[in-house]
């Protein structure tokens, strides 16, 4: 390369030593321009007109790698040869420079101390005062931070371009696998549907002929014995149910009824689904609810007690000697919205501190020991605690390990009636003073408080031995309520002591568990645990001398249903395949004093409906050859039926869809099986109306229309709700 020739003086700007100035502002001002120069990062050099480097800073000669006297003197184009290993670099170079241009551009730098850098280099020329040309000035600044970041960037971006295909082909595997899912959810929903159906078929039977079992003359061992087999058979069906649940919580569509209810005989009932369990680990199951607790609540008794059962079994479960105690009081009431506060407190194994948040997962327990010691699959607490939720309350747990645990919730009514409850059968003159023998302090608490209730003198003790001695004594008492099982003598051979003693002066009732027959002499009489207040009331006043003379509790809180045929009559075809599911409905049909002609599939019951005149098919969804949809539509499509007869799709399936299948195919109403009396006797109402109407015989079906109103006493919700 050959710099352009030009003057050689560089004039003001050059660095060229020159003897002193005697001014002494421009001494200063060369003096501060060099020091400048000098503190200045970025490399600078400045050489004559010839090309000649004439001085350069400290920067320079870091970067260079070389000594300032082996810079000075040498041509400016020495370190700009290849600068960027281009054809045709220099005399661009040269050319730019002749024109006065700034040249300038990047290269990779090697120093001669083996130091690599990439630089940014500028090359201007200088002129004199006049114009004239008079040097050039090199400017070179390290970008070697910024070339590495550049690099660094690009190797980004060509990541970002990989990552952007595989992200393509991830939303392309994704909506496959969303595609996959759906049919998938299907196959999940219809097994779940027919598993539901293939169990509560059986479960029908069961739970109708129970039914029908209890409207027989029993006595009270019998009647206990159907009672727990029924309530076993509607916890069996609550777990069909569980899974279901989960699923409708995953989807958010659980939704809670809001019916009037007694809050606490569904307390009651649940402390009794689980007495057996109890009391066969010798456990003293006890529900002690506060005195203001309300009677009378809205809400959804299905699902709280769910709840209920759910906290009450796993407290059975995880509990083996001592207690579990279901608790209820009212917790406060602002503007006729009462809050409700329960607990389910016991004396188990209790839960490690760092373990209790898993408690409220899905198909989680505290550890897998204990999964594998006790069963379960985790999801009672989780649906609970959205049950719970719904309700308006929380759930929370409190728990010490090797001490118990207490798992305490509210429940948010929106209405609360605090009419003035008498106790049943209360007032003196039942007995006067009453000894209460249990070893149990919460149960033998809530025993007196029902008689104090009862208006009922009571003391109680906590062993035979102080019974005896109160006795032996001289106490005088009406009544004695004693345990079954206790520490030492149980309750009957303390009964044959005293008796045999000769101080047995008043009646003794025995408290056992249900399922425990006791008969002795000694013995006057048994009542129940865990137990009820009412019961309590009912067995005091039959063990009264006139004993006999007031009904059992079953027979005094039985419900006759009303003979309707004869108001309301109607010709019924019933097409169901299962011979127990048509004994039931036969008999449950004959409670309301209708018979029906009966049919084991869906094609003959379309010859039926053509060569009959039935006002009401109760038609099974599943059948053989021919099933209750496809019926539907068979009748249906000859015009002239026109909406006759009424058809109520009968099914055990679960699924949401099902009521719109029954629709689809042109039913009129619904019934989940098993079948309940009062809803089937609200179902013949609405029957008998559409039957009577000729509107209503021309009206689209009525699965979402409001029910006819019902002179039958109806105390449950009514299946247009959608229950099962």
């Amino acid at each position: 390369m050959s710099i352009p020739s030009g003057p050689p003086d560089l004039g003001a700007a050059s660095c060229t030593p020159r003897e002193p100035v005697d001014h002494p502002a421009a001494e200063f001002s060369e003096a501060l321009l060099r020091a400048v120069a000098q503190a200045e990062k970025t490399a600078i050099v400045v050489a004559d007109i010839q090309g000649i480097i004439q001085w350069c800073n400290d920067a320079f000669v870091r970067q260079s790698g070389e000594a300032l006297t082996e810079i000075r003197g040498r041509q400016l184009e020495t370190f700009l040869t290849g600068l960027d290993g281009k054809p045709g670099s220099a005399a661009n170079l040269v050319a730019s420079l002749a024109n006065g241009e700034r040249f300038s551009l990047a290269r990779e730098f090697a120093s001669k101390g083996g130091q690599t850098l990439w630089v940014d280099i500028v090359v201007e020329r200088i002129c004199d005062g006049g114009g004239a040309p008079a040097g050039y000035i090199l400017v070179q600044e390290d970008a070697s931070s910024r070339r590495m970041h550049e690099q660094e960037l690009a190797s980004a971006s060509a990541a970002i371009q990989g990552l952007d295909s595989q992200f393509e082909q991830a939303i392309e595997r994704a909506q496959q696998l969303a595609v996959d899912a759906a049919v998938a959810n299907q196959a999940k929903s219809a097994f779940l549907a027919m598993m539901s159906h293939e169990i509560r078929t059986p479960l029908n039977g069961v739970l109708g002929m129970a039914s029908i079992l209890e409207a027989t003359e029993l006595n009270d061992d019998q009647r206990d014995c159907l009672r727990t087999i029924k309530m076993s058979g509607e916890a069996l069906l609550a777990v069909i149910n569980d899974t279901l649940d989960f699923s409708k919580i995953e989807a958010g569509r659980l939704e809670l009824e809001d019916v009037e209810f007694d809050v606490r005989a569904c307390a009651e009932e649940a402390v009794d689904l689980l007495a057996a369990r109890a009391f066969a680990k010798n456990l003293e199951l006890v529900c002690d609810f506060a005195e203001d607790m309300p009677r009378c609540v809205r809400g959804d008794p299905v699902r709280l007690r769910q709840v209920f059962v759910n906290l009450l079994g796993n407290a059975v479960k995880f509990t083996a000697v001592g207690e579990v105690v279901l608790e209820g009081r009212l917790e406060k009431c602002v503007g006729g919205v009462g809050t409700l506060r329960f607990g389910v407190r016991d004396t188990g194994i209790g839960i490690p501190k760092d373990k209790q948040h898993r408690l409220f997962k899905s198909f989680s327990q505290v550890d897998a020991s204990t999964t594998r010691e006790y069963g379960g699959t985790g999801l009672g607490l989780v649906i609970s605690k959205k049950i719970v939720e719904l309700m308006g309350g929380t759930l929370s747990v409190e728990s010490v390990e090797g001490r118990g645990s207490n798992f305490a919730f509210t429940m948010v009514t929106n209405m609360v009636k605090f009419s003035a409850e008498a106790a049943p059968l209360a007032g003196k003159g039942l007995y006067s003073r009453v000894l209460v023998v249990d070893d149990n302090e919460t149960s033998r608490t809530v025993l007196l408080r029902h008689l104090a209730q009862l208006k009922i003198e009571a003391v109680g003790v906590g062993e035979g031995a102080a019974a005896s001695a109160r006795i032996e004594a001289g106490e005088k008492f009406d009544l004695v309520l004693i345990d079954y099982r206790m520490p030492g003598d149980d309750g009957v051979v303390w009964a044959q002591r005293i008796m045999a003693a000769g101080r047995k002066t008043c009646p003794f009732i025995l408290m056992n568990a249900i399922g425990e027959i006791v008969a002795d002499k000694a013995i006057d009489g048994v009542v129940r645990k865990p137990i009820r207040r009412e019961a309590l009331a009912l067995r005091l006043a039959q063990s009264l001398p006139e004993e006999g003379a007031v009904p059992s509790i079953e027979a005094q809180g039985s419900k006759l249903l009303v003979d309707t045929a004869s108001r309301r009559p109607l010709k019924i075809l019933l097409a169901e395949d299962n011979l127990v599911n048509q004994m039931v409905a036969r008999h449950q049909l004959a409670k309301f004093g209708y018979t029906a002609t009966m049919v084991g599939n869906g094609a003959l019951a379309v010859v039926a409906v053509f060569t009959g005149d039935f006002d009401l098919v109760l038609m099974d969804v599943q059948m053989p050859e021919c099933d209750g949809y496809e019926a539907t539509r068979r009748i249906r499509a000859k015009s002239a039926f026109g909406t006759r007869p009424w058809i109520v799709a009968m099914t055990a399936g679960a699924g949401s869809g099902d009521r719109q299948d029954a629709i689809a195919a042109g039913m009129n109403d619904y019934l989940g099986k098993p079948l309940r009396p009062e809803l089937l006797g609200a179902m013949l109402t609405r029957a008998f109306a559409a039957s009577q109407t000729e509107a209503s015989m021309n009206s689209p079906n009525m699965l979402a229309a409001p029910s006819a109103p019902d002179p039958v006493k109806v105390l449950a919700p009514d299946m247009v709700s959608g229950k099962n």
